[in-house]
């Protein structure tokens, strides 16, 4: 053939070159690269994902048309790159479609092209090497990739299959949608204003109390080690003593120092993100922080047309729900493990924007403890692989660290030395322990109750618990005295 491409007519009646195609996916994919020697796989796997489409069959379906999906091409580039010996370029590349493969699957897709079982395989080598003029000597193997456990590399699978994920669909979205790409452009976190912005809040805040002296202490001492190259690092402050402005204020000075391009805020509840979200446009701008949950999913903007009013806020973050590629993000604690562990190509298209970031995850005792271990693995490795910041923010600090029998953080960075002491300072209450916590009635309680005086709270941890309580008669006579 004289002509290979990728994709259809747009609305010009343009067709997208198979060439073009590969080369814009393989130059985005190389810009994704957070550390140096990322880049030459990332090129290959961009360069490599659509081999597949230089089968006449695939060219044919263009053409004549047919069922979506009829000429399958994934596991071409599959099958190259596996031969090439680039076995995670070979799995990512063969899930950027139908999802990241486990093991048994992909050597099942790829072996028919390592064993020879494919007929033309070797005149669609040569169609792709003629077309897109490389040199095959440039795609290597990915035994110069050393990681230190198999949780790592599977890390780094996971980073690499996001990243072709969102180059391929950029790549697409460019020739199909113009106005759509375009929007997607300029979204860099402006540090230096910011802290500046930031800056002069706390410049007009109040400082003559003794709790604002304790606030200005605080952050004092958090900002003496945002030097620190990336890790883990914890915020421990009791409410009330700023706490989100606080980490905010590090971060910013973190990222800048250590060449990070955005911020994550991850948070357990909606509503607490709501608060979050407001506190932080109300000082940089509604442009310039997305919020990210059940009320802005990526897939209820999927198929939408977004093309009119494109030059609005709210259709900016349409979008950057897609791919996280915004300033400042405040998501969900699902929101965010869901995609990390998650193996669909739309949820994992944002991943590798995790990379380069500082990730405060406040409230952070209310992860469920039963899934604390491979939440910490999974942080780890991709601390280790995708060169992030975690930020671990809450009144009440949870022990992650490692320790005998208990494979946490091997190092964890405390932002604030002296937090016992903040801790004294604004005790408010008195914890008196009752019965022993023993497991005690109704009736035991009514009574420690009506012993309190004025007044009295009471917590149960569930509704129908609440309402048994008030439904005993003889509550209706405490609450009429």
């Amino acid at each position: 053939m004289s002509a290979f491409y990728a994709h259809s007519e747009n609305s010009h009646g343009e067709k997208h070159g198979l060439s073009e195609h590969a080369h814009q996916t393989e130059e985005f994919a190389e810009s994704f690269a957070c550390k140096e020697d990322y880049k030459q796989i990332l090129k290959t796997t961009g360069l490599l994902h659509d081999l597949g489409k230089y089968q006449p069959d695939f060219q044919s379906y263009l053409v004549n048309g047919g069922k979506r999906g009829s000429v399958p091409h994934a596991a071409w580039g599959a099958g190259y790159s596996r031969l090439k010996r680039s076995i995670e370029a070979s799995i990512a590349i063969d899930g950027h479609h139908k999802g990241l493969p486990d093991n048994a699957a992909w050597k099942s897709d790829t072996q028919p092209f390592t064993s020879g079982d494919i007929l033309n395989f070797k005149s669609i080598i040569e169609s792709f090497i003629e077309d897109t003029k490389i040199n095959d000597t440039e795609i290597i193997d990915s035994n110069f990739l050393k990681f230190s456990s198999s949780y790592q590399r599977e890390i780094f699978i996971r980073y690499l299959f996001s990243v072709l994920v969102d180059s391929d669909w950029l790549s697409t979205e460019k020739h199909f949608d113009q106005d759509k790409f375009n929007l997607r452009i300029g979204m860099f976190l402006p540090i230096d204003e910011m802290i500046q912005t930031l800056d002069n809040v706390f410049s007009e805040k109040p400082k003559d109390s003794e709790i604002n002296q304790l606030r200005n202490d605080a952050r004092y001492q958090a900002l003496q080690k945002t030097d620190m190259p990336c890790g883990f690092f914890s915020l421990t402050l009791p409410t009330g003593l700023g706490k989100t402005l606080t980490s905010l204020a590090w971060a910013l000075r973190h990222a800048k120092k250590n060449k990070l391009k955005r911020i994550i805020i991850v948070l357990p509840y909606i509503n607490i993100i709501d608060q979050t979200a407001q506190i932080l446009k109300e000082i940089f701008g509604e442009e310039w922080v997305l919020e990210h949950h059940s009320g802005y999913n990526e897939d209820e903007y999927k198929d939408q047309d977004i093309t009119e009013n494109c030059s609005t806020i709210a259709e900016r973050k349409k979008i950057a729900c897609e791919n996280w590629d915004y300033p400042i993000i405040v998501t969900t604690t699902i929101q965010f493990f869901e995609s990390l562990f998650s193996n669909k190509p739309s949820r994992c298209r944002k991943n590798h924007n995790i990379a380069n970031s500082v990730v405060i995850f406040d409230e952070v005792q209310a992860i469920p403890k039963e899934v604390i271990l491979p939440t910490l693995q999974m942080l780890r490795d991709v601390q280790s692989v995708m060169k992030t910041s975690f930020l671990f923010c809450t009144a009440t600090q949870p022990a992650f660290e490692k320790r005998q029998e208990f494979d946490g953080i091997s190092e964890i960075c405390p932002l604030v030395y002296d937090a016992a002491v903040l801790y004294e300072k604004t005790k408010r209450i008195e914890y008196q322990i009752l019965d022993g916590l023993q497991q005690i009635g109704y009736e035991r309680l009514l009574e420690c109750v009506i012993g309190a005086d004025n007044s009295a709270l009471v917590i149960f941890n569930t509704k129908k618990a609440a309402l048994d309580f008030e439904n005993k008669q003889d509550i209706e006579k405490v609450f009429d005295n």
